[in-house]
């Protein structure tokens, strides 16, 4: 019974771990989601950590200038065509959160945070939702379609529609 039980959590982390990597979305299910590219605080310049300090200090969807180069760094925006320089970015659990928690991560020697997973909307979306250009979900169990995502944000920025 015991070797029974076992193996069933085996084989429930072992699906969880595939849903988190995205492994059973169809490509049009993830259009235009791109996972977090720096994976280490070492891959980031000095000069650049040094502003995480004043970054994320309120939920505004349109971010800093540092804010926007910390985005555009860890995601590699550059090569999805993306620049998060005078955007609206939508995070799901709070913008002040995100950058809260990658605060304590430096401090504490410990990676950052590794499930950041970046949604980037169309012209004719962003008409949808308020302007927002992107949404960012971190610390995500399993990876939203990006369908889901648009959801979300139109609840969020929409709550009455």
């Amino acid at each position: 019974m015991k070797r029974w039980f076992i193996i069933g959590i085996v084989l429930i982390s072992a699906w969880n771990c595939s849903i988190s990597r995205g492994d059973y979305r169809s490509s049009e299910e993830t259009r235009g989601v791109s996972q977090r590219a720096v994976r280490s605080f070492e891959e980031i310049p000095a000069d650049m950590l040094s502003q995480l300090e004043v970054s994320g200090s309120d939920d505004n969807y349109l971010l800093t200038p540092h804010e926007a180069a910390y985005l555009n760094l860890i995601f590699n925006s550059d090569s999805l065509g993306f620049d998060f320089i005078d955007k609206r970015v939508w995070f799901r659990k709070g913008k002040a959160a995100f950058f809260e928690e990658e605060k304590i991560r430096k401090g504490k020697g410990q990676a950052p945070i590794r499930s950041a997973y970046l949604y980037i909307f169309s012209e004719e979306e962003k008409k949808s939702i308020e302007g927002i250009d992107a949404a960012i979900d971190y610390w995500c169990v399993m990876l939203y379609s990006y369908d889901k995502m648009l959801t979300f944000v139109k609840q969020s920025v929409s709550p009455n529609e």
